[in-house]
């Protein structure tokens, strides 16, 4: 958005209108855009999972290990911190991950869930908002596993990108759609493929139980 725009709607401004009101409006309007957009961004770039090149074995232990919630995380953020940044960081997809430090970890009041013995898991933040999801296991079909434990873990709204397969998991496993931004590139990942992912959408998902507990409509669109 051109904050020069809004500043022109306000009490109608000369669009080259300047002055002390005209640039407490743009400066307020920057900050409100930064607070609100920015997690955003992070989040859906937190959730990017990435499957090709991956073995398909739905008896594979991992899938145990998940459901029994058997972690190599204890709930401590200071021990388990290094473990699960370990394992997301094995990525093949840089581009696609946000890092978020312990403290920001800590402020969000998140848990930590790293699968036992394998390089995949989750983040539930203390209101319910489910992030860093990433799956760098030899094993395809991890991420609907990983949802559902999160669920059972308090999670119940998320962001990601507006990409087929991550519409598919995370639509498929009961988020519904309720609101979409789109892509701005100041808040890219600094190695974000332009060439092979584009610009997308930023959507924002949850539980029908969450958006029946903030009063928000769900979007009236297919996942």
């Amino acid at each position: 958005m051109e904050m020069t725009a809004l500043c022109n709607l306000q009490h109608g401004f000369h669009q080259d209108a300047q002055g002390p009101l005209c640039e407490a409006v743009i400066s307020a309007t920057n900050l409100m855009f930064e607070s609100v957009v920015r997690p955003f961004f992070e989040g859906a770039n937190s959730n990017s999972v990435f499957v090709e090149g991956h073995t398909v074995d739905p008896n594979a232990p991992i899938f145990t290990n998940i459901r029994e919630g058997k972690w190599d995380t204890t709930g401590d953020l200071d021990h388990d911190y290094p473990i699960f940044m370990a394992s997301m960081n094995k990525t093949k997809h840089p581009g696609s991950l946000t890092h978020y430090t312990l403290d920001e970890y800590k402020a969000k009041g998140a848990r930590l869930y790293k699968v036992a013995g394998y390089d995949a898991g989750f983040a539930v933040s203390g209101d319910g908002d489910i992030i860093s999801v990433h799956n760098n296991s030899d094993y395809a079909a991890v991420a609907p596993e990983l949802i559902k434990k999160a669920i059972e873990y308090g999670g119940d709204h998320l962001d990601h990108y507006d990409f087929g397969r991550l519409n598919d998991v995370y639509g498929g496993a009961g988020f519904e759609k309720f609101e979409e931004y789109d892509w701005d590139d100041q808040y890219a990942p600094k190695e974000w493929d332009y060439e092979k992912d584009g610009r997308p959408k930023v959507i924002m998902r949850g539980l029908p139980s969450y958006l029946e507990k903030r009063n928000v409509p769900a979007t009236p669109v297919q996942n």
